[in-house]
């Protein structure tokens, strides 16, 4: 990879990272507004506060792990089953992450019986962006097992 290109990557997903972790902070602060304007949730601040700070953390902990596949791309440790293990922890972790605001509607809607449109809509947002990151966390690791038979015939040929 370009030395260039490593710097300004490295340098977004620094920035990128450093508003994940000034999000998590947020969170409480959010979450404790939306609890003194509807008193009906506001035993729900401290819970869901938790889950929304794991959830950023799981963001945090893909876009890391994609960071660490990309940056061996240009050595010869890439086709690995480190690097594969990395691309599948990624894939998971975004899951999870979409996964956790699911669970939070459902027990909104099923056991607080509170929310309304917006909440089906997020609800139907997550479950359909955790199918989409596994269906791509097995697209990609397909792939990348592909590419590193390739890799390997290649190399017996050269």
């Amino acid at each position: 990879m370009n030395r260039l290109v490593q710097w300004v990557l490295t340098g977004v997903v620094s920035l990128f990272l450093l508003a994940l972790i000034l999000g998590q902070f947020l969170v409480p602060i959010v979450a404790s507004d939306v609890g003194h304007q509807m008193p009906e949730v506001r035993h729900l601040v401290a819970p869901y506060s938790v889950l929304g700070i794991v959830t950023i953390a799981c963001i945090q902990g893909a876009v890391i792990f994609l960071y660490l596949a990309v940056s061996r791309r240009t050595k010869d440790s890439f086709f690995t089953n480190n690097t594969r293990m990395w691309i599948f922890a990624a894939g998971l972790l975004c899951t999870v992450a979409f996964l956790i605001p699911a669970g939070t509607a459902i027990h909104l809607l099923s056991t607080v019986h509170a929310g309304g449109p917006g909440v089906v809509l997020g609800l139907a947002a997550s479950l359909v962006a955790a199918t989409g990151f596994g269906c791509l966390t097995y697209i990609a690791l397909k792939a990348f097992d592909g590419a590193r038979t390739e890799h390997e015939e290649l190399g017996g040929v050269i």
